[in-house]
């Protein structure tokens, strides 16, 4: 089924084996961006409830996710547990140099759903979500930055006098320690130490 929702292409699949698989697919500019894919296990208890303490299941989950993730040389950005019914496992995921395939979401998924029974982390009933960060997430990981060189940004960051303010251009250069911005025709330097968040713009 193909269902055309504003700029966003929605394509699912069903098929009868407890699993429900969703692939949506985003456009940034001219560049097809996928979003997400979804598995949806529900070969677990019906339990709904997460029985160990969340800080600890999450960074479990991102533990076996990176060693799933690490195999098809993406890397872990965030992991998120919601307590919906049924429980939502977000997984996000980027990549260095190009944007994540449908296929490697596909791969990670179903691998990291077999690491997530074997270990038995008492999630019940749950839907895992396999995700790219979007553009609607802030860039976390320094790993994001340099693909995204060239592209229009918004900075949130704190000055040497710790005042919070926002500057918005082109992200031009990044390192170790510092990004650059080019700015009304100016190179501003910004240290990641002060960096509140980082935001890339979508192009139109």
């Amino acid at each position: 089924m193909c269902t055309y929702l504003e700029d966003t292409l929605y394509i699912s699949y069903e098929i009868e084996i407890d699993a429900f698989l969703t692939y949506l697919i985003g456009y940034s500019g001219r560049r097809k961006v996928p979003a997400f894919f979804i598995f949806y296990n529900c070969s677990q208890s019906n339990s709904l409830l997460i029985t160990n303490d969340m800080k600890t299941s999450t960074e479990k989950i991102f533990e076996l996710a990176q060693q799933c993730a690490s195999s098809h040389k993406v890397f872990v950005v965030d992991v998120e547990i919601k307590k919906t019914t049924p429980v939502e496992l977000w997984v996000y995921l980027d990549k260095e140099e190009k944007d994540l395939s449908i296929d490697v979401c596909t791969k990670i998924s179903r691998e990291l759903g077999f690491l997530l029974e074997a270990h038995e982390l008492g999630l019940g009933q749950y839907r895992l979500n396999i995700s790219s960060p979007g553009l609607s997430r802030p860039l976390s990981d320094i790993r994001q930055y340099p693909k995204n060189i060239g592209r229009t940004c918004r900075i949130r960051y704190r000055k040497d006098n710790k005042e919070v303010d926002k500057i918005k251009g082109q992200l031009n250069k990044v390192d170790s320690t510092n990004l650059q911005l080019v700015f009304d025709e100016k190179t501003v330097v910004i240290p990641f130490k002060q960096i509140i968040e980082v935001k890339i713009i979508p192009t139109i």
